[in-house]
């Protein structure tokens, strides 16, 4: 009877254990990162060509207004390589927003997400985002 009680206390507590985790806001992380790499990142972010050795990654949560968010920053690089990547994908370029440093990609055929490719000149930085909307 006593043994009864002790597996259905661990399994009651398995089964709530990731109601206990907190889940993050915002996660940065590498590739070699196994578990936050696997299971935060998106496929289309994980198949991104790497234009450069030095990158990583970044998951924002969606919160309240803030919508779920998957993006790969990369010290240095070409912002040409991504661009032929999402037009593979069956995106085009929509529009310039602040100041020309972030394009905006969008699809006809797929309107659940855009991306967007930010530069950053003066740190030597280049962004992949994709939002979920």
């Amino acid at each position: 009877m006593n043994y009864c009680k002790i597996i259905l206390v661990t399994i009651v507590f398995i089964s709530l254990s990731p109601l206990l985790i907190p889940w993050p806001d915002k996660l940065e992380y590498r590739e070699n990162d196994f578990f936050d790499y696997y299971f935060y990142t998106d496929v289309d972010i994980k198949q991104a060509p790497r234009v450069s050795n030095n990158y990583y990654f970044e998951y924002i949560s969606p919160d309240g207004s803030t919508r779920e968010t998957n993006l790969i920053i990369f010290y240095g690089g070409d912002a040409g390589i991504i661009r032929d990547y999402l037009t593979g994908l069956g995106f085009h370029h929509y529009d310039y927003i602040d100041n020309g440093r972030e394009e905006l990609w969008i699809s006809n055929d797929n309107r659940r997400f855009t991306f967007s490719i930010v530069t950053n000149k003066k740190k030597d930085l280049v962004s992949l985002i994709k939002i979920m909307r």
